[in-house]
């Protein structure tokens, strides 16, 4: 059988930085025992404490550290500096012609395909994809059905919150928005969130003057604080004026 533990992980590790299980414990300045080191090696499952000693003195990788955390039954904590992969950019523009984005934790619009800027015109001008959704100049021109989307942006808040309630980036965008009353309103009325594959977004290409139906959907990497990708699938497309 395909083995794949802690404590397996733990030796590779501690062989591959070449200490002994004593001198691992010695190399923690006395924090774990040997009898710790032992015992983990044999499976026992660790505090999250001990888990970052081990992830520190073991010099491990930012994945390799989340790696461990997963195989002892824990979330890992986020990344100090997250950065989106150097590849990012192609990687989106491999997904058209579906509108693709890449958020940072602020919902920032890092990077993005050209089919994303293309029909979601003006984010230059605002700091956020949220706040073009509410304060934009040209999103009511662009978005077709401003209120399921408005239960769409403000869901994926709410569930952002819950998800990560130690990101102070996302509170401080819903603080700032609180004073437009349209936002509050819509804030209040999703205590309960609506679920997102039941709000896809109709947006009118203004270039072409098609009407595109979006299955818009975020997508946050298991286990890595490294932002969200926001895939809008296209569902439905008519009116094209270069048909």
């Amino acid at each position: 059988m395909a083995s794949n533990s802690l404590g397996e992980f733990v030796k590779a590790a501690r062989d591959r930085a070449g200490y002994t299980q004593q001198s691992l414990a010695d190399a923690t300045l006395g924090q774990i025992s040997i009898r710790w080191v032992q015992n983990i090696e044999k499976g026992t499952l660790p505090s999250e404490r001990v888990l970052g000693i081990l992830a520190t003195t073991l010099h491990l990788s930012q994945w390799e550290t989340e790696y461990l955390y997963l195989l002892a039954r824990r979330a890992a904590p986020p990344a100090n500096a997250p950065e989106p992969p150097a590849e990012m950019p192609l990687y989106l523009e491999a997904m058209s012609p579906n509108p693709a984005a890449y958020l940072d934790a602020a919902w920032k619009v890092e990077h993005t395909n050209n089919e994303f800027t293309r029909l979601f015109q003006g984010l230059r001008f605002t700091p956020n994809f949220v706040y073009w959704h509410y304060v934009g100049r040209r999103t009511l021109d662009i978005v077709e059905n401003w209120e399921t989307t408005s239960s769409w942006v403000v869901s994926q808040l709410r569930y952002s919150m819950a998800a990560d309630p130690d990101n102070p980036a996302v509170t401080e965008i819903v603080d700032r928005l609180m004073p437009v009353d349209l936002f509050a309103q819509e804030w209040g009325k999703h205590i309960i969130p609506a679920d997102p594959a039941e709000l896809p977004w109709i947006v009118h290409d203004l270039d072409t003057g098609a009407v595109i139906t979006l299955d818009m959907r975020l997508w946050r990497p298991a286990g890595r604080n490294t932002g969200t990708l926001i895939l809008g699938a296209i569902r439905e497309t008519s009116g094209s004026s270069n048909a």
